[in-house]
This record gives structure tokens, C-alpha cells and sequence, in this order.
């Protein structure tokens, strides 16, 4: 079983996905990749099956990308899950570097980094966050940040 799963959600953008599934093979070194292709009608499949080691999930009505994460969660054999839109790309060693800073903090339900668009330099802030569930968790993460796509959360959260 992998430690993370990194879930592409995608519809009718095959020409993005090797490049997002290359960089989430880079991310880490132990890495479940799950594309869920939300009901495209082009060549998606046939570009997933030349995609080594993913786990291509294909679903006849179109889900939304909220339905095709949940899906993708649903897949899953990892204990921690990470999101990579079709049309962006993860940095080397990233996700390494995420399951570190859960693994040394295990009060934090996730982790997430800044988005980089060209800069370098990243550096740590801690944040607090209360979730809907009455518990507070702690945020790892980086000035500026999002939760989607640079985010790595653990599934018992």
C-alpha cells in the first residue's frame, strides 16, 4: 500500500495529463496515483492507458471535480490523500517533504504549501484552524496558501 494517493480528477483535457502525473510521480517516493476522468468524451482513456501505474477511474455522468475527488477518496488505498488538478503541477519531492511535517506533527489533520508561481524560498507558518467536526487541528503550512491542490491530509481526519 502507498503512503499518499494523489487524485487527478480531469474531463476532456488529455493533452495535461502526463505532465501532471509525471509531477506527481516526482512529488514522492511512495505514491498511489489516482485519475478519475469525470465523464469525457475524447481521447482521456485512451491517453490513461498508455499512463504507467495509475489507477484510472472512469465515471459515465459527469461528477464535477467535487464528485471526482470523492470518488478518487473512495479508491484509495493510502493513509493520507493529496489533489492535483489536470492542469497543475506538483513540485519534486513535495509530497515527501508534507508527509515529514504530518508525521512529526500529529495533532495536524493536514498540510498544505504556498503556490509557486516562479518564486523560491518558501517559508513555514504555523496557523489554527477548527474544523466543522468540533476539533481543532492545527495548519502546517506556508505563507499564502490554498487548500486544494498543494494540500496532504490524513484520511482518518
Amino acid at each position: 500500500m502507498a503512503t499518499v494517493s494523489v487524485i487527478i480528477p480531469t474531463h476532456a483535457r488529455p493533452d495535461l495529463l502526463p505532465r501532471a502525473v509525471d509531477s506527481a510521480r516526482q512529488a514522492g517516493t511512495d505514491v498511489e496515483i489516482i485519475v478519475v476522468d469525470d465523464a469525457s468524451t475524447d481521447e482521456t482513456a485512451r491517453v490513461c492507458q498508455g499512463l504507467e501505474n495509475i489507477k484510472y477511474v472512469r465515471v459515465e455522468r459527469n461528477q464535477g471535480v467535487a464528485g471526482a475527488r470523492n470518488l478518487g477518496i473512495f479508491v484509495s488505498t493510502s493513509d493520507y490523500i493529496a489533489f492535483l488538478d489536470d492542469d497543475d503541477l506538483r513540485l519534486p519531492g513535495s509530497l515527501d517533504h508534507q508527509l515529514a511535517a504530518l508525521k512529526a506533527n500529529p495533532e495536524a489533520g493536514f498540510v498544505c504549501g504556498a503556490n509557486d508561481h516562479g518564486r523560491s524560498g518558501l517559508s513555514a507558518d504555523r496557523r489554527s484552524y477548527s474544523p466543522a467536526s468540533r476539533r481543532r487541528r492545527r495548519i502546517l503550512g506556508t505563507a499564502g496558501t490554498g487548500l486544494s491542490d498543494n494540500a496532504v491530509m490524513r484520511v482518518d481526519s
